[in-house]
């Protein structure tokens, strides 16, 4: 916590303002209560209620890179799902945020988003059969079967477990609910048949891409803001509703799977050649360093990924300019062909085969 406090990268950003982030660290050292960590840390377990944002801080103010950057708030580090587990390590000073440990990341959450739980209990509801995985861009959660009152929206991959029909039209879920005191209780909630499915996909290559097509045009967002994704993030979420667990980061989700390709000083024509031979559209990333693709095949000789983009670069009258995208798109593997960086297949450094068997351990169809 006292390296992430006083990070350099961190006291190098501004608030919306353009005041420098010194301060603000400063005060959140005393707030975060460092002294009262003792070496031997009493670890308790909850499970997250709501989807709810991850700070590298315990503060919902947001930091930027500069005062023209505010896109990206660089203190978000992850959304949580509800139900995800988590191992609480420490709180402020006030008990507002909770210092936590997730299964992809760690940082501060809002205490108020956290159901205490025995860890026997939390095994048993993350182990519960029958569960369904949600599979439409986000599902939205009722207290009733009829869905008239709200309670929240999940993302994608979200597994909750099953407790049987509800009505035509929806199935009952079980959610864990945060008590005044603290502590877990459980409580039904509806959701909508067609946006769940009973246990997870099929992993096929045709299955993989039409999960991702379900999140197109969805808006960018950074580390999960505004209850969105980022080029993680949509990898995490598409291969989830197979059972198969992605890293959070980009960087980490390129060690995972089969290398297919090297492109370590390859040519363009001999890319293009290795993605048409080897690569199987829908089971196949694609990464440079900072942002992770998935492959969906070729279209006039060129390869097409399937993407949630920020931003790129092209240069028009010997101008470089930063082309806003900011949603999920389909594009070409020649975007950013004319900027000094290059084109992103002559970016690309690692091509691999996500796991070629599903959870049940069946074989996957190749190319279908």
């Amino acid at each position: 916590l006292a390296r992430m406090a006083s990070s350099i990268a961190l006291r190098n950003y501004v608030d919306a303002s353009g005041t420098s982030a010194a301060k603000m660290i400063a005060d959140l050292e005393s707030y975060m209560s460092l002294d009262a960590i003792s070496k031997t840390v009493e670890v308790t377990w909850a499970l997250v209620t709501r989807s709810c944002d991850q700070r590298l801080l315990p503060t919902a103010e947001p930091l930027f890179k500069n005062v023209t950057d505010t896109a990206i708030d660089r203190l978000q580090n992850n959304t949580l799902d509800p139900g995800t587990a988590v191992a609480v390590l420490h709180r402020t000073r006030d008990g507002v945020w909770s210092y936590v440990i997730g299964p992809y990341s760690e940082g501060w959450v809002k205490t108020e988003f956290l159901a205490e739980c025995p860890r026997d209990v939390i095994q048993r509801y993350l182990a519960w059969e029958p569960f369904v995985v949600v599979i439409s861009a986000k599902a939205d959660l009722f207290a009733d079967p009829l869905q008239r009152v709200h309670l929240q929206s999940v993302q994608m991959g979200t597994r909750l477990p099953l407790l049987g029909p509800a009505g035509e039209d929806a199935v009952e879920v079980l959610l864990p609910v945060r008590t005044d005191g603290g502590a877990c209780v459980f409580d039904a909630a509806c959701v909508a048949a067609s946006q769940v499915h009973r246990g997870y996909l099929a992993y096929t290559p045709r299955n993989a891409i039409v999960q991702a097509f379900r999140l197109l045009h969805s808006p960018y967002g950074w580390g999960g803001m505004y209850s969105e994704q980022d080029c993680s993030r949509l990898i995490q979420e598409v291969f989830a509703t197979f059972g198969i667990v992605m890293p959070r980061n980009s960087s980490q989700q390129a060690k995972t799977g089969t290398p297919i390709a090297s492109f370590k000083g390859a040519a363009e024509s001999a890319r293009v050649r290795a993605l048409a031979a080897h690569a199987i559209p829908g089971a196949t990333i694609i990464h440079f360093p900072g942002h992770i693709m998935l492959y969906i095949g070729m279209a006039n000789g060129m390869p097409y990924v399937i993407h949630d983009l920020y931003a790129y670069t092209e240069t028009t009258a010997g101008q470089e300019q930063l082309v806003a995208i900011g949603r999920v798109a389909v594009t070409s593997l020649a975007l950013g062909g004319s900027s000094p960086k290059g084109s992103f297949l002559m970016r690309a450094e690692n091509v691999r085969l996500i796991a070629r068997t599903n959870p049940t351990g069946q074989q996957m169809p190749e190319g279908k």
